[in-house]
């Protein structure tokens, strides 16, 4: 995933957090696209402690075991996950398009996109794009951003 841009919504808790710090730590550039930025700056710096704390226990348990050399390769790990925060409102139409516009306007490559960003059972509310709130967050914001971004997908 070396020189990979990845796109991650929903990257603050649970398999989105999950998802963003286990690619990251393949040495892909992660973007955590998510609506609150107090909760993302928290979950980077919390990926970034967790990622330091794996790999010290993993050298010294390298350096206590005196085994010969193996056959197998072990792939580079980054000195430090490359990640960062981009705005993304999914309960907003308008918020899900100045995202893209942003994200294009950073001239990125994008490598891959993960729609995980949901929410279950919300009192029924409408957004102000007039849509019930579930089924935008889930389905009409991922499918307008799959399809905002696809162009540079493909091309990347």
């Amino acid at each position: 995933m070396s020189a990979k841009t990845v796109i991650v919504t929903g990257a603050t808790a649970g398999i989105g957090y999950v998802t963003a710090k286990h690619i990251s730590m393949m040495d892909a550039k992660i973007i955590l696209a998510c609506r609150a930025e107090d909760k993302a700056t928290q979950a980077i710096v919390n990926m970034r402690a967790e990622y330091s704390q794996w790999v010290q226990k993993r050298q010294k348990a390298k350096s206590k075991t005196k085994t010969k050399e193996r056959d197998t390769v072990e792939e580079p790990q980054p000195d430090e996950l490359n990640l960062e925060f981009m705005k993304l409102d999914l309960t907003s139409l308008k918020s899900t398009m100045d995202f893209v516009r942003n994200y294009k306007s950073r001239g990125y490559n994008l490598n891959v996109l993960v729609c995980n960003a949901g929410i279950a059972l919300p009192p029924k509310e409408l957004t102000e794009d007039g849509f019930e709130k579930q089924f935008q967050v889930n389905y009409l914001s991922h499918f307008l951003l799959t399809l905002q971004l696809l162009p540079l997908l493909k091309s990347s």
